[in-house]
């Protein structure tokens, strides 16, 4: 019986002393990146390797985020084989640090992934949204306005796509301007917004929304 015993008892620690791998193995979990300025999307793509004995079925991706779109190029691995996570980010008018989280679930576990972006901020917007109270008395709200110099941002041009607002831009100083907001009516319920169209270096051409609501 002791004999039986030590025997499972050896048999134990053996199991325990043996590495647990994951079924893939990735050469990076980790993208750390800056987006060029004349990037409106940012590609990326994660490798790894199915380095266990068994076959690797893919049962879903996602990211944290529906600025962005990922999947994998297929959806069973077979053991010693190569695959990749891919996405794009839609930049947009978004700038700074930009961190998401990316899972992978697959048959043998779920893999979690780190996508942090740094995005140049082209241009400072304060505030990036006026409000309106219906019926409150017409009034001009104004929003400060700073391009940043280190990118040679420049203002093209500004747009309003609802003429129940009047817009005027002054240029303050170098870098600095105030664009002036004047509602028309605020007897209804009302929406609209500004195109700033900025260029900076390598001819860098972004859009920038300013919303406007009367509500």
């Amino acid at each position: 019986m002791k004999f039986i015993i030590r025997k499972l008892v050896i048999a134990s620690l053996l199991f325990l002393a043996m590495p647990l791998y994951a079924g893939l193995s990735f050469k990076t979990t980790r993208i750390d990146a800056e987006v060029p300025i004349e990037a409106s999307s940012f590609e990326f793509e994660y490798e790894f390797t199915n380095d266990s004995n068994n076959i690797v079925n893919i049962e879903g991706v996602s990211i944290s985020c529906q600025c962005a779109t990922v999947n994998c190029d297929k959806e069973v691995y077979a053991p010693g084989e190569k695959g990749k996570v891919k996405g794009v980010f839609t930049v947009g008018d978004r700038f700074g640090i930009e961190e998401k989280s990316i899972l992978l679930k697959a048959s043998d576990e779920e893999y979690f992934l780190t996508l942090k972006l740094t995005i140049p901020n082209l241009v400072k917007m304060s505030p990036k949204m006026l409000v309106w109270k219906k019926g409150e008395n017409e009034s001009s709200k104004k929003i400060r306005i700073e391009t940043a110099r280190e990118y040679r941002t420049k203002i093209l041009d500004v747009k309003c796509d609802n003429e129940n607002f009047e817009i005027k831009l002054n240029k303050l100083s170098v870098d600095t301007y105030e664009l002036s907001v004047n509602v028309k009516s605020t007897a209804d319920a009302v929406k609209g917004s500004i195109i700033l169209t900025c260029e900076a270096r390598n001819n860098a051409v972004k859009d920038f929304t300013i919303y406007l609501y009367v509500k």
